[in-house]
């Protein structure tokens, strides 16, 4: 639609048909908009603290995005190729193999064998329960890196220190995974035990728990050393019963171990589980599983 065009006796006498400007400022709405704009950020960013990022996946995204940009990442940029944390798990996983395992079973019948102190009887007993062993090694995934846990009976003798030849024999074959010398990142060895109290001879010489699972990582750690690990990368540190073989990284975090109980509730006869599935465990199964060492390689 065409105006009227003002003469400039009009224009002067203020006849023009020109709307009245806008209020200075945003509308009225804006301010409203904005903070649901910062509740959701906020929202979003309580989500993301509570999270945790896979390193596996994450480490094989990064190296995925190398590939297609061209370069090398942070840690391939000297001479040794260092593994990420997709293939450090895939060679812990063929480690873990039928043969592997046999062959450390092996070892720890031929330690028994030269054991003069003890019967054959008491020789039986043993290799029994070394061939009804359950899952001796297990690698899992550990919000940290790649975990590498390893039953307690094949570690250390009761209320012993004294590495064993089934977890010496592992050991080496794992090291070559630890020393690279351009690979700078962690490897957290872990002590577990059950929760029962020592007594007798073991409280004398330990105290508590605490005490004798980290005298048992630091026996790990030291073995690695011996096989040529570098102090740098090594940290060692004793749990006791604090951290349960089923008990997750957020509910540690969390305190939820405390909170709920856990600790006595995966070291009893049966528990049931947050599904309400009846899991049957005898309280020496129980503690068995969580008599165990813990070696993270870590993603830094």
């Amino acid at each position: 639609m065409a105006t009227k065009k003002l003469s400039k006796s009009e224009i002067k006498k203020k006849k023009c048909a020109y709307p009245d400007p806008p209020d200075e400022g945003l509308p009225i709405w804006m301010g409203t908009f904005a903070d649901m704009m910062t509740l959701l950020f906020a929202f979003f960013v309580l989500l993301f603290s509570m999270s945790t990022l896979d390193p596996v996946k994450y480490s094989a995204f990064q190296n995925a995005q190398t590939d297609q940009i061209g370069g090398t990442t942070k840690e391939q940029n000297t001479g040794t190729p260092i593994k990420s944390q997709v293939e450090i798990k895939q060679d812990l996983q063929s480690i873990n193999s039928e043969a592997m395992v046999e062959q450390i079973k092996e070892k720890m019948k031929e330690a028994i064998d030269q054991d003069e102190s003890k019967s054959a009887d008491a020789k039986t007993k043993e290799k029994n329960k070394i061939d009804n062993m359950d899952e001796p090694i297990k690698v899992s995934h550990d919000p940290r890196g790649v975990a590498l846990e390893i039953n307690g009976e094949i570690c250390f003798g009761s209320g012993s220190i004294d590495l064993e030849e089934g977890i010496k024999e592992l050991l080496k074959e794992v090291v070559d995974l630890m020393t690279n010398p351009d690979d700078n990142r962690g490897i957290l060895v872990e002590g577990h035990t059950d929760s029962l109290p020592l007594t007798g001879k073991y409280k004398e010489q330990y105290k508590n728990n605490r005490v004798l699972s980290s005298l048992r990582a630091s026996e790990v750690v030291t073995y690695l050393e011996e096989l040529g690990v570098s102090k740098n990368r090594l940290v060692s540190v004793g749990y006791a019963d604090q951290w349960p073989v089923d008990v997750t990284w957020s509910e540690i975090r969390s305190g939820d171990v405390l909170k709920k109980g856990l600790i006595n509730k995966y070291n009893r006869t049966t528990y049931v589980d947050e599904a309400q599935t009846q899991v049957k465990y005898s309280a020496e199964e129980n503690q068995k599983r969580n008599r165990r060492i813990k070696i993270i390689f870590a993603t830094k």
